[in-house]
């Protein structure tokens, strides 16, 4: 039997802005002991500016584009994102 969580790849959480998706998933992975992957602060990274400012200066579109690159690395092992 293994000690970890039961399960065999990347779980995604999904939901609307401010429905407390980075809270819950902070808190699940660290019981879980799981690698997160916050989608906003990788775009962030990638782009080197905030989220609202990628929106303002860029569009909705643009934003999705860089979530679709993020969740597209992910990889297959077990983590939270």
């Amino acid at each position: 039997m293994t000690s970890g969580p039961a399960i065999d790849g990347p779980v995604f959480v999904a939901g609307p802005p401010g429905a407390g998706k980075t809270t819950l998933s902070r808190a699940a992975a660290a019981r879980l002991h799981l690698e997160i992957i916050d989608t906003d602060e990788e775009v962030q990274s990638r782009v080197g500016i905030d989220v609202p400012t990628l929106i303002e200066e860029q569009g909705e579109a643009a934003l999705r584009a860089e979530e679709r690159r993020v969740v597209a690395s992910v990889g297959t092992e077990p983590k939270l994102v």
